[in-house]
């Protein structure tokens, strides 16, 4: 009962990522803007949790981190268009990470699936491609985030479907 749960759930994200993406295809400069305004208010509240549990032990370090995370997420708040100029690199490392870790997961399963290995190159080479012409790619945000999202359903997908 437990993988059919799991199964399901795989093959929901997978379709909630593809419909995601296409939305993100359709609508570039609005998933941009709304993905730096998740990430804006993940940094706030993730700054505050810090701030207080360090608070709390008395960790000055981590005061300071906490600090620094909340007035990013601030300055995210206050101006996403900026952050999107940005997010091309972060994305692009964010790929990289991805395409590498899926990689050598890929090489771990006892049975190899040639369609994730291919997403995860390209996710990879994707990755190195963003980091190498950001500049390039800062206006391309939505596509950016749309193509990944598709990226991510359709490995789910087969996931899901070859469990």
């Amino acid at each position: 009962m437990e993988v059919r749960k799991n199964k399901v759930f795989t093959l929901l994200v997978g379709i909630i990522a593809i419909i995601g993406g296409i939305f993100a295809l359709a609508y570039p400069k609005s998933a941009g803007n709304a993905f730096a305004v998740v990430i804006g208010i993940a940094a706030i509240v993730i700054g505050i949790l810090i701030i207080i549990a360090a608070i709390l032990t008395g960790n000055v370090v981590s005061v300071i981190i906490g600090v620094i995370i909340l007035v990013l997420g601030i300055l995210i708040e206050t101006s996403p268009e900026t952050f999107n100029a940005w997010l091309g690199l972060i994305v692009g490392i964010w790929l990289i990470i991805s395409g590498v870790l899926g990689i050598f997961q890929d090489f771990k399963t006892p049975k190899l699936n040639m369609l994730r290995l291919v997403i995860n190159l390209l996710l990879l080479i994707g990755g190195i491609l963003l980091v190498i012409g950001t500049w390039a790619f800062a206006s391309a945000v939505g596509y950016i985030i749309g193509i990944w999202l598709i990226l991510y359903g359709v490995s789910y997908l087969t996931t899901a479907l070859t469990k």
